[in-house]
């Protein structure tokens, strides 16, 4: 049996063997595979996920404007909503959170100057000019790194601002997203000029910042320490000559600095000294009656600026041991306080209930231990807490537990309250130095200063029987008087209703759709059309919504720009008595205000509708709106309403609900 064989192939039809070609493709042509491996040398790069960019964008100018508002809340420049005195933002302001040691800059302006810095740098290396480099991403990081920190630090406190925590949130989105926009794509290792740039523009902006903030507290401090100079002026005059001094002998202690406050002249007007109901007295005094120097406070266990005063007053009553110091209790808190609309220090009224209780069994001396230990733990406690401290001090706890929660308890903090109130209080500490208001108290030193001036004149040993401080009436219309007169800018001059050669002058500066405006608005409209008024009255509308102000970052009223656009459009169709004319129907039609209604509404005050709507939506108007804003913001007014009588701001125009402004006109009045 033959094998099988190979088929014959002639010389012509044979190929070369299957391992010289693949020895040939190896040797002359690279593999296709490993070819896509290598990238040309000018490859397209990726560009960061649009949409991921824009929300960092978005978060990081949502960051800037929260701490914008802050830093102009902290200037005096703005009145936020939440952020008065006693709120937490205040508060912080206050601590030692709120400044950049060594530096003195706020830490508001400082978070401003870095969001915008950073805004504008995502704005150019994050939308428009991708990919973004390595260094402006590890600044972000930094950022987000530091508002933790701020976070941290708000719990710690306890006082959390509604803005800081907007603008630290905010952050954290700006570097997830900043950080996400860029995932997946090559990131430029080499540009350190986009760190520089945002590192630069923040330290400008902040040194801007630091410039302006430096001359708005000399400012203050001027304006502190005239006030204090007054009151130690108002503290050492002789009110009777025939008594017999006593010297008040000093404890030796440690020298205290001290800043000398600069002489002023003495108010025109004495200052009115109506007595009250009573005598003021404390709660607890420090040191029994008669007493040469008498010393009453209100306080509030929460709030930095009583803890930094109690220090002060620590100092005096050592000082000075026949100092008779004594408390009222004054909590801005909602649980016991009617006055106030927000609960700025939530466990300031069980802290006054607290030591209240402890004076009541324990006496005066367990009253201060009391005392000093709240202040110490910033008014915040737990029961098992109280109960460990009032046991180490000898004293029935379980006794102290159930005073602390008694109603009868949170009566007694209430009628301090009411007290306070009486006496015209806006903030704590108020402090009265035998009957006399201490103004000025954010001075350094402010109560040493004022008590170290007072000893010095020997005052004689006497009860409270004289100390009688004006109520709140007098004491509104005796800060109007003190005040210093503003230059108001002239366009404010240019709409009077009354007679404009009238003496007496008044600018109500307000918003269309806010309450106090309202009321403050139809009583001197009232006022002003009684015969023999002898008074001119302006309205400048500040209207708080951003769509039509731009100097503000926030909007409280929708409406409110409709308002704003028809009085100045009506101004500048009708002259004075268009604006008039539209003023009072605006302010009758507040509630229902519309667009439509507005337009119904315009033949029945003598305006062509479509000519009064054209005029609404023209430059002029914004910029007439725009540079009253302005105006506003160059008086530094912080509130809404704002009384310019004479050109000096009325502290406040009511005590309760009993309006106090025919007085304060017939004292701008008088020769």
């Amino acid at each position: 049996m033959q094998a099988a064989r190979r088929p014959h192939m002639s010389a012509s039809t044979s190929i070369p063997r299957t391992p010289l070609v693949r020895k040939h493709i190896r040797t002359h042509t690279p593999p296709m595979h490993k070819a896509r491996t290598k990238p040309p040398k000018h490859t397209a790069q990726r560009t960061p996920h649009p949409r991921i960019a824009l929300l960092a964008l978005t978060a990081v100018t949502a960051a800037a404007v929260a701490a914008i508002a802050l830093a102009l809340q902290h200037l005096g420049a703005m009145d936020i909503p939440g952020c008065g005195d006693g709120s937490p933002c205040a508060d912080l302001a206050r601590s030692k959170w709120g400044t950049i040691p060594g530096i003195g800059l706020s830490t508001a302006a400082l978070g401003a100057a870095y969001f915008t810095a950073m805004t504008a740098a995502w704005l150019v290396w994050g939308i428009f000019r991708p990919p973004t480099g390595r260094p402006l991403l590890a600044l972000t990081a930094v950022g987000g790194v530091a508002s933790a920190a701020f976070l941290i630090a708000m719990l710690t406190e306890g006082k959390l601002c509604k803005y800081c925590l907007a603008s630290h949130l905010a952050n954290f989105v700006f570097v997830a997203a900043a950080w996400l926009s860029v995932r997946g794509a090559p990131v430029v290792r080499a540009p350190l000029q986009q760190l520089s740039a945002a590192a630069c523009l923040t330290i400008a902006i902040a040194a801007g910042a630091l410039t302006i903030e430096s001359s708005a507290q000399s400012r203050a401090t001027q304006k502190h320490e005239a006030q204090l100079a007054e009151s130690v002026k108002n503290l050492t005059t002789p009110q009777q000559p025939d008594a017999v001094p006593t010297p008040v002998q000093a404890r030796p202690t440690q020298p205290v600095p001290e800043t000398t406050p600069q002489a002023q002249p003495a108010p025109e007007t004495p200052m009115p000294s109506l007595p009250s109901r009573e005598p003021l007295t404390g709660r607890f005094p420090s040191a029994p009656m008669p007493a040469p120097i008498r010393i009453v406070m209100f306080t509030d266990y929460q709030c930095p600026d009583c803890r930094i005063l109690e220090q002060q007053l620590e100092h005096v009553k050592k000082t000075y041991p026949g100092v008779s110091a004594s408390i009222r209790f004054y909590p801005f808190s909602t649980t016991c306080n009617s006055r106030v609309t927000e609960n700025l220090h939530p466990d300031a009224c069980f802290a006054a209930s607290a030591a209240l209780a402890v004076g009541t069994l324990g006496g005066a001396d367990a009253f201060w231990d009391i005392h000093a230990w709240l202040f110490e733990r910033k008014g915040s406690f737990t029961a098992p807490l109280l109960t460990q401290k009032v046991t180490s001090m000898g004293l029935d706890a379980n006794a102290i537990v159930s005073i602390v929660n008694a109603q009868s308890n949170f009566g007694e903090i209430r009628s301090d309250i009411a007290l306070g109130n009486d006496l015209g209080l806006r903030y704590t500490p108020m402090i009265f130095i035998n009957g006399v208001e201490l103004k000025g108290f954010t001075a350094p030193n402010a109560l040493i200063r004022a008590v170290d001036a007072l000893a010095k004149t020997s005052p004689a040993p006497a009860t409270t029987d004289k100390d009688r401080p004006p109520l709140a009436a007098e004491r509104y219309i005796a800060d109007w008087r003190e005040a210093r007169a503003a230059t108001m800018p002239e366009r404010f001059a240019r709409r009077w209703l009354g007679d404009a050669a009238a003496p007496t002058s008044i600018v109500l500066v307000g918003d269309y759709m806010e309450p106090g405006t309202f009321e403050v608005d139809a009583e001197l409209r009232a006022l002003a059309a009684q015969p023999g008024a002898r008074f001119r009255y302006n309205f400048i509308q500040v209207p708080m919504n951003q769509d039509c102000n731009p100097q503000i970052s926030f909007t409280k009223f929708p409406k409110t720009c409709t308002a704003a656009r028809a009085a100045e459009a009506a101004f500048r169709v009708g002259g004075a008595d268009g604006f008039w004319r539209m003023h009072e129907w605006l302010m009758n039609n507040r509630d229902i205000l519309t667009d439509e209604l507005l337009v119904d509404g315009a033949p029945a005050i003598q305006f062509d509708a479509a000519v009064l709507t054209e005029a609404m939506k023209g430059q002029p108007v914004a910029d007439d709106l725009n540079e009253d804003a302005l105006g506003v913001l160059s008086l530094g007014v912080t509130s809404l309403p704002t009384i310019y009588i004479n050109n000096k701001p009325a502290v406040s125009w009511k005590v309760g609900n009993d309006s106090i402004l025919p007085r304060l006109i017939g004292e701008a009045q008088k020769p």
